[in-house]
């Protein structure tokens, strides 16, 4: 293949999904569209891992007189958390790793040796998305996606934040704080819940491995 081709897909507008090969040819170009999952169905558990409901208040806030107004903000707090977690859905995507010159006209280059420029030759996504290297991967425009959208949708892009586990955990909405909605009032605490709640769809797990394999001879 001509090394124009790689130097033409080397930019920042292309992405790449990994799916499986029936799921490609029956739906996605089939029907040309994009097929979306709920992000509580995702087959990472860290990503797909809901949050525990539960109120909690403490120092002198634990031991206030909680009126019935307060109990019914708190659980509706929590079923906000809720209903966000089930409503958003997610298509995931792989990018380019840029700031090489590898596109450049004047930069003599050659796909060997700098595969992993590339957003589609990521083998752990090879291996979990794209049915364990048997699948395919779909390059798209991402302008054209989120243009061709535009008036359908509301679609949020953003690239994703890599975390330890313990702090994505704490990414998550794991409760409602009582001293908070004290402090702020149920008005305030809800848009700080949609916007705590849509960052935490862009995050997922930092992946260190230290390997080493046992050989038979």
């Amino acid at each position: 293949m001509s090394i124009n081709f790689f130097k033409k897909i080397y930019s920042e507008d292309v992405i790449y999904h990994y799916t499986k090969t029936s799921t490609a040819i029956d739906y996605i170009l089939f029907n040309e569209q994009l097929k979306f999952s709920g992000r509580v169905n995702s087959i990472d558990p860290t990503e797909s891992r809901k949050a525990s409901r539960r109120i909690v208040s403490t120092g002198h806030c634990a031991n206030i007189d909680r009126d019935i107004n307060f109990h019914n903000e708190s659980n509706q707090l929590n079923d906000l958390v809720s209903n966000l977690e089930n409503s958003f859905h997610q298509i995931n995507f792989c990018k380019n790793y840029m700031g090489h010159e590898f596109a450049s006209e004047y930069y003599y280059s050659q796909f060997e040796g700098n595969e992993e420029l590339f957003g589609f030759t990521k083998p752990r996504m090879w291996e979990r998305y794209a049915d364990n290297y048997s699948g395919i991967c779909l390059a798209f425009s991402r302008k054209k996606i989120l243009a061709l959208n535009e008036n359908r949708f509301k679609l949020i892009c953003k690239d994703v934040e890599y975390l330890k586990y313990n702090e994505l955990t704490c990414r998550k909405v794991d409760y409602i704080s009582g001293n908070y909605l004290l402090e702020v009032g149920y008005d305030k605490y809800k848009e700080d819940i949609k916007q705590n709640a849509e960052s935490s769809f862009f995050v997922s797990m930092l992946i260190m491995m230290e390997k080493m394999n046992l050989v038979k001879v």
